[in-house]
């Protein structure tokens, strides 16, 4: 995989980054953004010491035995509940997914006179496979719809109409 050393490359850095704000006595889930050009140089671009927009997406993604449960471990961080990671195994290449929130891009509220139904799409047909809330664990392609705006709602400017995850890449190798 051409991605291998930079996978290495930001596990080293969120070591570092992990030691250095446990000394400061941060206990928690944290982030770290990064940029990857094409060649392959790594960018650190922020540290986020808290749950972020992924962490939904990372929920979704899960993989049984192959990754760390991050939303289980800040539920329990937040419910002051303490906790011992037995199984330090995980596979250092992430899953493949994406997430897609779209909004109204309306200048003032508009009317929702269709929904699509909450539940699994088949991503080449994009028909309507089964009522579910998360993605099926095999690597049979998924799209879920997971939030959406009832029939008759209205929605303001920018509102959230609905939240679709896949686990899946959705870009070609070149990010296009």
């Amino acid at each position: 995989d051409k991605w291998s050393h930079v996978y290495a490359d930001i596990r080293r850095y969120a070591e570092r980054i992990g030691k250095q704000i446990q000394q400061l006595g941060y206990k928690g889930i944290f982030s770290v953004d990064c940029l990857i050009s094409s060649e392959g140089r790594l960018y650190i671009l922020e540290i986020n010491p808290r749950l972020t927009g992924i962490t939904p997406l990372l929920t979704m993604l899960y993989r049984p035995g192959e990754d760390i449960p991050f939303y289980l471990l800040h539920v329990l961080e937040m419910a002051a509940v303490d906790y011992t990671i037995t199984d330090v195994h995980y596979n250092p290449i992430p899953a493949t997914g994406s997430l897609l929130v779209l909004h109204s891009q309306a200048e003032r509220r508009g009317l929702v006179v269709d929904t699509l139904s909450p539940g699994l799409y088949d991503p080449q047909t994009r028909a309507f496979t089964r009522a579910d809330t998360r993605l099926p664990a095999s690597s049979v392609p998924a799209l879920l719809v997971q939030q959406y705006i009832a029939k008759g709602a209205h929605v303001k400017p920018g509102g959230r109409i609905l939240t679709t995850y896949t686990n899946m890449p959705v870009l070609s190798g070149d990010d296009i």
